[in-house]
């Protein structure tokens, strides 16, 4: 069963009623091939719109499965810059995010009637705050806890996680929409070192009647319930925006992401800025989470797995930050990052065990750790260009698996294992939606990374290229509305991923749009999963139908321009970026997912 709502991208996704097959034979036999269809259809909403959000918390209530439970992340409201973030400029925060583009309203919609609940932040964080006060909570909430883009999110039953984010602080926040900060004045964007627990049912309720808020908080409290408690990881260590969080084992992972902080941000005469430092976390880290008292939440790292010691992990020291930064293949973020399965051992018995992969991400180290660009060596000219003149840092190829300790199953020799046979090149090498799922008959992982961010020269069919890089066909080249079906044999003992790209699956988008990228999956039921993970098990899935329709595909960045951003040394063309209302929005649309299977005897 699901234990936990996909993450931002662990489930389906194909768009505007396109079907693909993919033929599958048992790797014991070919006594039989296994067909796998995949049928989307757009949502026609005959009531209230969703909100159009990307890069934003997510949640289903479990007391009913068609309420959807959102905030944070950015929104076209305030001018239409809801879509891509800039990628152009030297500033890459005030401008890059602009402060109006956050979220600030709490959402409950209602799928199954197209019933829409807002509320707005300022409207209750107030009452949460003197509630929380009545009860003996040490600090209130901030505003900026709840507006953050693209933090780290897991629900396991009833209650939320959610982990850092970026954005500003509630300084920033404040100013006017459409005005910098005074010249000498202070404000932060950061990445947040904030950890949340919501208990789903009862922020639902709440959204739905404000009014009675002290009623809910108080209702919830009798019945042994906390709604709200909040922590910090007070090591530092546990900071990250574009990775992801995954449960199981009784233990939380966060995989992957960066640490994106901006130290001393004053604008003076020249609205010049000083510089982020960006540092990328190049490891995973297993945690648990302590609940002392009514409110309180605290992490406890009880496993790290990276190629990097943990002494230079914990390093502030700039030299082995830089180190660290340009040699570990841990440094990914934004990736299809997804919950697996291994081959494994239990008592004395062959099996499988849960895991967890990368499957490439961005980006390759090309500059130093602090520098406010990323630059990028181009294989067509061995010409290093600074980032703001050249196309894209290089994505990752490979693939990454990581296995964690388990319970009772026989540990791995290694904690982790770089799959540099594997080569996705660059197709969905960006936060795209992803659905993992085993079929145990044939031992095959079946792994499905849909649209999003990364089509190379020949699947973007990017016209912004110069013609200097007509040969760079490994960068993150175009928005994509291909994909890419992964098999792993866990019969094999190396169990090597193969890949077969899925052209073309979002075409007849509105528009000629691209979909994909920062989409979530809502489930419409509770699916068989195997023990312990959010990997569908096809068998049991598929034992007593041939045709489920598995759930909702809903938000993300709906872009018009094929190129997500970046200017090329031969293009200096502003519009070359997918950033701004009139290249990518956030989008509000949603479709059915539908997967049928059939068989054909040899």
């Amino acid at each position: 069963m699901f234990t936990s709502v996909a993450t931002r991208r662990h489930t389906l996704l194909c768009l505007m009623g396109l079907v693909w097959f993919c033929q599958c034979t048992s790797p014991d036999s070919f006594k039989e091939s296994i067909d796998y269809q995949v049928r989307i259809a757009p949502v026609v909403i005959d009531g209230d719109l969703p909100p159009a959000l990307q890069s934003y918390v997510h949640a289903y209530n479990p007391e009913n499965l068609n309420e959807w439970l959102l905030f944070a992340g950015r929104t076209n409201q305030k001018g239409g810059y809801g879509g891509l973030h800039d990628m152009m400029g030297s500033d890459y925060a005030y401008y890059a995010f602009p402060h109006k583009s956050f979220n600030d309203t709490l959402f409950v919609y209602d799928v199954s009637s197209y019933m829409e609940y807002a509320l707005p932040l300022g409207d209750i964080l107030a009452t949460v705050n003197q509630w929380l006060k009545k009860m003996g909570g040490d600090s209130p909430l901030s505003l900026s806890t709840f507006v953050y883009s693209n933090p780290l999110v897991t629900q396991v039953g009833d209650y939320l996680y959610v982990l850092g984010g970026f954005g500003p602080d509630d300084e920033a926040y404040s100013y006017p929409y459409d005005s910098l900060p005074a010249s000498g004045e202070k404000f932060h964007y950061l990445t947040q070192n904030q950890l949340l627990r919501l208990h789903v049912p009862t922020l639902v309720q709440l959204i739905k009647q404000p009014l009675d808020a002290g009623i809910i908080l108080d209702k919830a409290l009798q019945d042994n319930i906390s709604p709200i408690r909040f922590g910090y990881d007070s090591n530092n260590r546990l900071i990250s925006t574009g990775g992801e969080m995954f449960y199981f084992d009784s233990s939380f992972y966060l995989v992957g992401g960066h640490n994106y902080q901006e130290t001393d941000y004053m604008v003076n005469d020249s609205t010049e800025k000083t510089p982020f430092s960006q540092v990328y976390l190049n490891a995973v880290y297993a945690f648990t989470l302590d609940t002392p008292g009514l409110f309180g939440l605290v992490p406890n790292i009880t496993q790290v797995i990276s190629d990097l010691t943990d002494t230079d992990l914990k390093s502030t020291e700039p030299s082995i930050m830089v180190r660290n930064d340009s040699t570990s293949v841990f440094r990914r973020r934004d990736a299809p990052m997804v919950p697996g399965l291994r081959y494994a051992t239990y008592q004395n018995t062959d099996t499988v065990a849960p895991s967890l992969s990368i499957y490439t991400g961005v980006f390759q180290y090309s500059g130093a750790v602090g520098s406010p660009v990323e630059t990028d060596t181009l294989p067509s000219s061995n010409t290093t260009y600074p980032r703001a003149q050249t196309y894209y840092p290089l994505p990752w190829p490979d693939a990454l698996h990581i296995y964690p300790e388990v319970t009772g199953f026989e540990e791995e020799t290694q904690s982790y294992w770089q799959d540099q046979n594997y080569q996705q090149g660059a197709q969905s090498v960006y936060s795209a939606p992803t659905v993992v799922g085993y079929d145990a008959a044939g031992k095959l992982l079946h792994t499905f990374i849909l649209g999003g961010i990364g089509g190379g020269l020949g699947g973007g069919g990017n016209p912004y290229l110069g013609a200097n890089l007509k040969d760079l066909s490994d960068s993150l080249a175009a928005f994509t509305n291909g994909g890419v079906h992964i098999t792993r044999d866990l019969s094999r003992a190396q169990q090597g991923a193969q890949s077969e790209l899925l052209p073309q699956l979002f075409a007849g988008g509105a528009g000629g749009a691209y979909y994909g990228a920062e989409a979530i999956f809502f489930p419409i039921d509770i699916w068989p999963t195997w023990p312990d993970t959010e990997v569908l098990d096809l068998n049991a899935l598929f034992e007593n139908q041939n045709e489920v329709t598995l759930g909702y595909i809903y938000g993300g960045i709906e872009a018009y321009s094929p190129n997500p951003g970046g200017k090329t040394p031969n293009d200096q063309d502003s519009l070359s970026t997918g950033y701004g209302p009139t290249r990518s929005i956030a989008t509000n649309r949603i479709w059915t997912v539908t997967l049928s299977v059939s068989t054909t005897s040899e």
